[in-house]
């Protein structure tokens, strides 16, 4: 197996609410990470999250989804980008799949309940 291509098979199935995240194996460089979600829901349940350190670039592959980024609401679809900065509160709900990468790698214990 090489260091540079991993599949679904190696991926760590999580729940989260609202649905279901897949975390990649880090990048060779170990600074990024990537994960699948597919949702359909509200994440989080109530209340918002929000990253101390970390950047995720969520791309929508397919659905719609609402956002509150910062106080902020936005509407996202299909072939949308969504950058959240550290330290900003958010939430996203709606139904569809997107694509997230983070950046430095991920790690749970700098994401929080705000």
């Amino acid at each position: 197996m090489n260091n540079y291509l991993f599949t679904r098979n190696q991926a760590k199935k999580y729940d989260i609410a609202g649905g279901v995240c897949y975390l990649y194996p880090d990048s060779p460089t170990e600074r990024l990470s990537a994960a699948y979600v597919e949702q359909s829901g509200r994440y989080p349940e109530e209340g918002y999250r929000q990253n101390e350190y970390c950047t995720e670039a969520m791309f929508i592959i397919d659905g719609v989804f609402t956002a509150s980024v910062g106080g902020e609401i936005h509407r996202l679809e299909s072939g949308d980008v969504l950058y959240v900065q550290p330290k900003t509160p958010y939430s996203i709900e709606g139904a569809g799949k997107t694509f997230v990468f983070i950046e430095p790698k991920w790690n749970s214990d700098q994401n929080t309940q705000v």
